[in-house]
Parts: C-alpha cells; structure tokens; sequence
C-alpha cells in the first residue's frame, strides 16, 4: 500500500517537502509525484478536480502539514479524502457497519542491540604512607539501538521496519569518565600519646574526586499537534491517544559550530530562519529561585547553532533517532569525608566522630541548554543546575 506508480509515499513525501520548504515552490506549481496521481485517482477524481494534479491538490490543502512534517496526520487527511484508493489503511478506521478499532500501535521489543568499546586505563597504589589511592580513565562510546522499558505504552521505534533507523549514542555515551579516590589515614601520632597526640593523631581523609565530558543531546521539535510523532509515518493515529516515537530527533543542516561550555551575557541575534529575542538573556535573571542563572547560554551564538539542525524528513533521512545533537557540559564534583578516632580508655573505650561533606567546594554545576527547534527563543539557554549545592552529615560512634 505505500508504493503505488512505481513510487513510495515516502520518496512522494520527500519530493513535495523540498519543493514547498526548500525551494519556495508554490502550492500549485508542484511536479506531479507517481503516488499521489495513481492513490487519488487523477486528476478526474473528486479531490484532484479543479488542480492541474493530484499533487497540486495535496500541496494546496495540506502544504502546512507538509512543512511541518506531519506525516502522520497527513495520511490520516488522504485516507478519508473523496478519491482514495487504498482502501482501509488507518486502525482507527472502522470496519464495514461501524465496528471501531484500536486507534494506535506501540512497539516495544526486546530485540534491540548495542555495542560498547573502551580504553580503560587506571593507576593504583596501596599504603604508601597512609595513602590508598585509585585512579580511573575511560575513554569510551556506547552505542544502540536507545534503550526503553517494554512495559512503556506511550512510545514505539521510529521505524517498526528498521530498528536501526534508532541507532545513535546512548544516554550514558560519556566519551571520558574520571575519578580518583583518595584514602589517607594520616601517619602522624598514631599513638595518640599526650593532648597533642590525642588532637592532631587518628585522623583519615577520603576525598572522591569524579570528572565526566558532556552527555549526548537530542535536538528536539514539535510537530503542531504533537511531538514525536512523525515517526516515519508508521505510528499514531492523530486526534486520538496517540503514540509517540521514541526520541524523534533533528538531524543537521549545516556544519556545526557550536561548543559545548557555558556563556554568560549571550545577547539575542538574528539567524537564517529565525529572529530570537532577548528573552531575558542579559536583562534579568532566567531563574529567579538561582541567581547564578543570569543570561546563561550553551552557545555563543545560539541563533546560528539553532539554524544549524532541520526536522527529521520521512524519505530523506533514514536515521533521525537520538543523541546526535550538541554534547552537554561536562560536569565535576569533589565529595570528602573527615574521620577523628579518639582513643578514650586504652583500647577499651574510644569513639570516632566523622564529618561526610558531598559537592566540599559548593561549586556552581550548570546544566545543559534547551535543545528545542520549537522554542527558538530559549534555544541553548541553561536554566538549570546539574549538581546539588554542599550536604554536609556529621555523626559520632561510641566504641566499647
């Protein structure tokens, strides 16, 4: 049912997309696609009438739901319009005598497959005056087919024909992992002999130092009605519960230049296809409960980067899955405990008072920038905090 004339629908579809979005050809002007002619029943039948082709008359009537890659509800259009010849080809479409059907398919499947390669390299050593230490490199990539829970009723492949079509870094995709552990119990007046024995003897530091490059990011949009659900064509049933594909992500359009660091100040700016607006960036801060907040941009130039991506096209692309977007920032943290044995009675009686401090340094982790096609405004802006601020847990053991 989805090549008719000698063409696919989705070689049709991506025929009429670059004509009406690339090229700026009119609605009327459009070459005619073998599809369109041969499911719509030329140009003698009841929707083509009065257009110079069927394609013409789909150009003219849902050239919006083209542009904006709604493949789906465009189907759903052509399936209920006066000169269809394909007959039944939507679930939700009744069967003769009004008997309803399901208005949606999920697939969800075990059969998913995905490959990890990695150098590890790592530095250890044990007890050299009072210091364990364990130190850590990987440098690695994961990549799959995405990874979802089966029980999951919401969501499907992006294409049920080619589960591949959804390969592309995991979200645990860390190219470089770091991190260093550190365990000193302090040599010096291990006795504990005398008040200066007693204060400056029995102390361990365990410091935990981890380091990570930036995660893998999916350039996200919303197609009007819904997103996610372009879906190659194959999902939802639109007006209805639809189901959404999992990680329908844009794909790039021009070479990228963007990095992957924080920007304070990012002033708005004019793109190729977009005009931002200062949405606050240096005016006000994005985050009123974090100051640090203040004009805060993945981006240099967000509006550039923004014009660097394009929707996923069915019939031009035959990967639009996930995390092929700008990397994240990457992120650091330095936890620490403190640990004072105190010998109160010989070796009878003594106690240990500890002090465990997460994020020692309170430092300020900013969080990745908003990757949404549909928000040009907020593109890039970084309006969250990827770590926590300091904790600190003090406790106290009696022994005897």
């Amino acid at each position: 049912m989805e090549t008719l004339g000698g063409q696919s629908f989705s070689n049709a579809f991506a025929q009429l997309y670059e004509q009406l979005f690339f090229n700026g050809v009119q609605d009327a002007n459009v070459t005619a696609q073998p599809f369109f002619e041969t499911a719509l029943g030329g140009t003698g039948s009841a929707f083509c009438k009065g257009y110079a082709s069927c394609t013409a008359a789909v150009a003219t009537n849902y050239g919006s739901l083209i542009k904006d890659t709604q493949v789906s509800d465009l189907w759903n259009k052509l399936n209920s319009a006066n000169g269809w010849i394909l007959g039944r080809t939507n679930y939700g479409q009744p069967f003769n005598g009004g008997l309803a059907q399901s208005t949606s398919l999920g697939m969800i499947t075990s059969a998913g497959f995905g490959n990890y390669n990695a150098m590890f390299l790592s530095f250890r050593t044990s007890a050299w005056h009072g210091l364990t230490a364990n130190s850590n490199l990987t440098w690695g990539r994961a990549l799959g087919s995405f990874v979802q829970t089966q029980a999951t009723s919401s969501a499907t492949v992006l294409n049920p024909y080619d589960i591949g079509a959804n390969y592309g870094p995991e979200p645990w995709d860390y190219k470089l992992l770091y991190n260093m552990s550190l365990y000193w119990d302090v040599p010096v007046y291990k006795t504990q002999k005398g008040v200066i024995g007693h204060i400056l003897g029995g102390w361990t530091i365990s410091p935990l130092f981890t380091w990570n490059s930036g995660a893998p990011g999916t350039v996200t949009y919303s197609e009007t009605s819904c997103t996610g659900c372009e879906a190659f064509g194959e999902v939802t049933t639109p007006g209805t519960s639809a189901v959404s594909a999992v990680n329908e992500g844009a794909v790039g359009y021009t070479p990228y230049t963007g990095g992957n660091s924080a920007n304070y100040g990012v002033a708005g700016g004019s793109g190729t296809n977009i005009i931002f607006g200062t949405n606050g960036v240096g005016t006000k801060p994005i985050s009123s409960s974090n100051p640090a907040l203040y004009g805060l941009n993945q981006f240099t130039n967000p509006a550039q980067v923004y014009g660097e991506f394009r929707p996923c096209v069915l019939g031009l692309d035959s990967n639009c899955g996930h995390g092929d977007g700008p990397r994240g920032l990457p992120t650091w943290d330095l936890d620490t405990q403190f640990i004072k044995d105190v010998g109160i009675y010989k070796e009878r009686v003594g106690a240990q008072f500890f002090v465990t401090i997460t994020n020692i340094t309170n430092h300020f982790q900013q969080g990745s920038g908003g990757l949404s096609l549909t928000s040009p405004t907020s593109f890039g802006q970084i309006t969250g905090q990827a770590n926590s601020p300091r904790s600190m847990e003090f406790g106290v053991r009696v022994r005897f």
